[in-house]
């Protein structure tokens, strides 16, 4: 008596091992490919939000300058090889001298996960900041709104350093809000350099920011082509 009666529940045995690893294959394709989106997916959301921690932070900069009635600027992080390099902002009040100090107000404000504020051409030696494939790529995708000035930060009693880091100032913004600093601030994806000191921008075409009026208003922009005209 044969133990599949119906002919069709009967195992097939034509299926081969070469048709099975296909099968595998074919699933593992699909499989890289959807991880390939959600990872893409992912890097164009961490970009998203970086956009908007800028805005925040700019909003919050306007606030500081009429609460103190003071000058109040954003800083980036400027020291390769630390944890916020390039990622970590910080606001700051200007206190009148002598000496001159930037009192930074609030906790660290950080970029997304693998999102780096890109800097102006010799911000960096190419060690610690690299562009690819060419430098010559990113000319137009560049921040503008930057100082590269070394810039000591402040605690509030003007006498203790916030912190070992060096900082470069993007935008500082007067009592009225307005700034001569008007120009953009770009973010990109961007891999650490090998050894952890600096890191490599490698797509130019993978740009978003915020381009900054005399008035201190962000209007945010994507892409390379938006921050060349």
């Amino acid at each position: 008596m044969s133990l599949y009666p119906n002919n069709h529940l009967k195992p097939n045995s034509g299926f081969t091992l070469i048709e099975l690893l296909v099968v595998i294959a074919l699933i593992a394709v699909i499989a890289g490919g959807i991880g390939l989106a959600l990872g893409q997916g992912n890097k164009g959301v961490a970009l998203q939000n970086s956009q908007g921690t800028l805005t925040s932070a700019l909003a919050g900069a306007r606030a500081q300058a009429a609460l103190n009635s003071r000058n109040a600027a954003l800083f980036v992080n400027a020291t390769p090889g630390a944890d916020g390099f390039l990622r970590e902002i910080r606001i700051a009040v200007r206190r009148p001298g002598p000496p001159v100090r930037w009192i930074i107000t609030g906790e660290p404000i950080y970029l997304s996960n693998g999102i780096y504020l890109v800097p102006p051409s010799g911000a960096f030696p190419v060690t610690e900041v690299e562009y690819l494939p060419v430098p010559a790529d990113w000319d137009d995708g560049r921040s503008t709104s930057y100082d590269d000035t070394d810039q000591t930060l402040w605690l509030g009693d003007g006498t203790t350093e916030a912190s070992s880091s060096r900082y470069h100032r993007l935008v500082e913004l007067n009592v009225r809000g307005t700034t001569a600093n008007n120009g953009v601030i770009v973010v990109a994806p961007a891999d650490v350099l090998v050894g952890g000191i600096g890191v490599s921008f490698r797509n130019p075409e993978t740009l978003r920011g915020a381009r900054i009026s005399q008035y201190g208003v962000a209007t945010l922009v994507a892409g390379k082509e938006a921050f060349s005209n």
